[in-house]
């Protein structure tokens, strides 16, 4: 139980140094140092109430635990949530951004490639003009019988 519990802090120090080499991290330096030393104090916390329970010192463990590793754990989570409304934030700027340059490009698309449209509803207006000067021709000046 303590080597799965040492493993998971050192996938958790890993996850975090590689999410703060991010550039996201990075134009936020009050956030990225908040982050880093939030979970660097829930890791020293952790170590320390699993030395605790590795050494028997049960009572001791959970009197750190509820002390100390709990208000850690809780100023880690409220670091990773300001972390992650941050990222949403910016996620969601870009996307603003991106539409609005796909928009524009969609339009001149559009407007580029509604010509056929164009053409064959002018060569449909252009035969129904014809077949109506036909039939006007034909019914309005009859030839005369003899």
């Amino acid at each position: 139980m303590l080597q799965r519990a040492h493993a998971a802090l050192e996938h958790d120090r890993d996850l975090r140094s590689r999410a703060l080499k991010r550039e996201w991290i990075a134009t936020e330096a009050d956030e990225g140092l908040n982050f880093q030393n939030a979970g660097e104090t829930f890791n020293r916390t952790a170590l320390t109430v699993l030395d605790s329970l590795a050494s028997g010192k049960n009572a001791e463990a959970s009197r750190q635990r509820e002390e100390l590793l709990r208000p850690a754990f809780d100023h880690y989570i409220a670091a990773m949530t300001k972390a992650a409304d941050k990222i949403h934030a910016q996620s969601l700027r870009t996307s603003d951004t991106l539409t609005a340059r796909t928009g524009s490009v969609s339009t001149v698309i559009l407007g580029l490639a509604s010509w056929p449209v164009i053409v064959a509803g002018a060569l449909l207006l252009i035969t129904a003009i014809f077949v109506i000067v036909i039939l006007l021709r034909v019914f309005l000046f009859k030839p005369e019988a003899t």
